[in-house]
C-alpha cells in the first residue's frame, strides 16, 4: 500500500489517530471479550450485567479483568509510518480511542510515538463525545484525523484533513460530501478470501474417515450407506469449521506469536473478529440441521466431538500429552461416528490402529512446532518447553510404529480370509505404512513438515503415491 500523504497546510496540525481498525487491524473490545472467555470463563456470565451499566462501565470492567499484550497486536504499518513521519516533522501525535484508557495507554507506551492519549474513562469516547475531547485537547488549533467508521464522520467534518482507513462504500460517499481534504486508504483483502481460508475446507478431507467402517466391511455398492456416511461427513465438516472459528478466536493472541499461525485470518486481522462471532453460530446451526437426519448415537458422537473441542480450546491444549491424545481422539470419533451412521460395527483392530496412528500424527504436529520454536523456552499457548523435543520425538515414532505392529497382528491373528479372496497380498501394506511413517518423522526432524501433518500429506506427492499403492494392494486382496 502506498504511504499516506499529508497535504500542504496540515504539516503543523496535530495528528490524531484512531485505534480500533485504524492503527491496529482488529477491534480491542472483541479482543478483550475473547481473552475473558479463555482466561476466566465464569466471568462471561457477568457480561450482560456489566453492559447494563453503560458502555463506559462495560469497558472499565473488561479492562479490570483482562490484559492485552500490545506487542502482539497486528498494527497497520502505513499508519505506523505516518505517525513516525509526523514525529520527525515535529507534529504532535495523539492516540484517540473509544477503548478504555488503560488499554489505550498500554498501546501508546508500547509504540512510544504519541504525545498524549484520549480514551474512554467515565464517558464512552465515540462520535460527538470524542470530537469534543479532541477539540478540547487541541484548544482550537487544526488537527488531522485518521479513522475508519461512520462514527468518525462528525470528527472528519471539523478536521483539517480526513484519513479514512478501509471505510465502507457508504461512509466513503458521505466523506466525499464533507468538503475537507481527505484520503481513502484500502489495504483489506476481499472478505471472501479470508473467510474461505478460515473455514479450512481442506481439513474436511479428514472426514473421509467416516466412510472407512462400511468400506472396510466391503459394502462398496450399498448406496444408502454411502448417503448416510456423506450426510454425517457434511455435518462433521460444518461442525469442524465452527470449531476452527472458535479455536482461532480464542487463540488469536497466542497465534500471533507463532511463525505460521500468525498468518491466520483472525490473527492477522484480515478477517474481523466480529465476523467470527456471527459465523460460528451459523455453522453450528447448519451442522445441527444435518445431524437431525442421523441416528441418536451419531448425534451423540457429534456432540461429544464439539464438547471435547471446547474443552481442548479452553484448557486441554495446554496440558502436555493430554492435548495430543485428544487430537488423536478426534480422528477415532470420526471412525466411530461413521460406523454408527452406516450401522456397521467398528472392529477393535481398526480402533487400536486409529489410536496409535493418529496419536503419532498429533505428536508430529507438536514436534514440528518445537522445531520451528528453536530458541524459545516455551510454545505460546501450549504446555511444552523446547527441551521436550526429544521426548516428543521418541513417543511419536514409537506410536507410529505401534500402528504398523497392530496392522501386522491383525493379519496374523484375525483370519482375514473370510473377507478377502487373496489375503496374502495384505502383508504388503506393512512395509508401505512403515515407509510412510518413517519418512514423515525423518522430514519432521529436518523441519520440512507443515505444522499439520495431514495438510503436509495432502500436498505431498510421495504420500499420494503411497495411498495409491495401498488402494492397489487392497484391490488385489479383494
Amino acid at each position: 500500500m502506498a504511504p499516506i500523504v499529508t497535504p500542504p497546510g496540515t504539516a503543523v496540525a496535530t495528528l490524531v489517530i484512531d485505534l480500533d481498525d485504524t492503527l491496529v487491524r482488529t477491534d480491542l473490545l472483541f479482543e478483550q471479550i475473547l481473552r475473558l472467555c479463555k482466561s476466566n470463563p465464569r466471568l462471561v456470565m457477568r457480561l450482560p450485567i456489566w453492559i447494563i451499566g453503560g458502555r463506559a462501565e462495560f469497558k472499565r470492567k473488561l479492562a479490570e479483568h483482562v490484559s492485552l499484550d500490545p506487542a502482539r497486536l497486528p498494527y497497520r504499518q502505513p499508519v505506523v509510518q505516518l505517525i513516525k513521519r509526523a514525529r520527525e516533522n515535529g507534529q504532535r501525535v495523539v492516540l484517540a480511542s473509544a477503548s478504555h484508557e488503560r488499554i489505550v495507554a498500554q498501546v501508546a507506551e508500547h509504540l512510544g510515538d504519541f504525545d498524549d492519549v484520549i480514551a474512554t474513562s467515565s464517558a464512552n469516547l465515540k462520535g460527538a463525545t470524542k470530537l469534543k475531547a479532541i477539540e478540547d485537547h487541541v484548544a482550537g488549533k487544526p488537527f488531522v484525523y485518521a479513522g475508519d467508521s461512520s462514527a468518525d464522520l462528525v470528527i472528519w467534518q471539523r478536521s483539517a484533513q480526513a484519513i479514512a482507513i478501509n471505510p465502507s462504500p457508504s461512509v466513503a460517499r458521505r466523506l466525499a460530501k464533507v468538503g475537507v481534504p481527505h484520503e481513502v486508504v484500502r489495504d483489506r483483502v476481499p472478505l471472501i478470501r479470508p473467510l474461505i481460508k478460515q473455514l479450512r475446507i481442506h481439513q474436511w478431507l479428514k472426514n473421509i474417515l467416516l466412510f472407512l467402517p462400511f468400506l472396510a466391511a466391503h459394502h462398496f455398492r450399498d448406496w444408502e450407506r454411502w448417503g448416510l456416511a456423506a450426510l454425517a461427513a457434511a455435518a462433521f465438516s460444518l461442525l469442524a469449521s465452527a470449531v476452527y472459528v472458535m479455536n482461532d478466536l480464542l487463540d488469536v493472541d497466542s497465534d500471533r506469536a507463532h511463525h505460521a499461525k500468525s498468518k491466520r485470518p483472525f490473527a492477522s486481522g484480515d478477517l474481523p473478529l466480529k465476523v467470527g462471532f456471527l459465523l460460528m453460530p451459523l455453522l453450528l446451526g447448519a451442522a445441527s440441521l444435518l445431524a437431525g437426519s442421523l441416528d441418536g448415537l451419531t448425534q451423540a458422537y457429534l456432540t461429544l466431538y464439539f464438547v471435547l473441542n471446547v474443552a481442548y480450546s479452553l484448557r486441554l491444549k495446554e496440558v502436555v500429552l493430554v492435548d495430543t491424545m485428544t487430537l488423536a481422539g478426534f480422528y477415532t470419533l470420526r471412525i466411530l461416528a461413521g460406523g454408527s451412521a452406516t450401522s456397521v460395527p467398528v472392529s477393535d483392530w481398526l480402533l487400536a490402529f486409529s489410536i496409535f496412528f493418529f496419536f503419532g500424527l498429533a505428536l508430529v504436529k507438536r514436534y514440528t512446532e518445537l522445531t520451528h520454536g528453536r530458541g524459545k523456552a516455551t510454545i505460546a499457548g501450549r504446555g511444552y518447553v523446547y527441551n521436550d523435543k526429544q521426548t516428543v520425538f521418541v513417543n511419536g515414532i514409537a506410536s507410529s510404529y505401534l500402528a504398523v505392529l497392530v496392522s501386522v497382528l491383525y493379519l496374523n491373528g484375525s483370519n482375514p480370509e473370510h473377507r478377502y479372496t487373496e489375503p496374502q497380498y495384505l502383508w504388503m501394506l506393512a512395509p508401505v505404512l512403515l515407509y510412510w511413517s518413517s519418512r514423515i518423522w525423518l522430514l519432521a526432524q529436518r523441519g520440512e513438515v507443515h505444522d499439520d501433518p495431514v495438510i503436509f500429506a495432502i500436498k505431498d506427492p510421495v504420500s499420494w503415491m503411497c495411498a495409491l499403492v495401498v488402494f492397489g494392494i487392497l484391490a488385489l486382496a479383494i
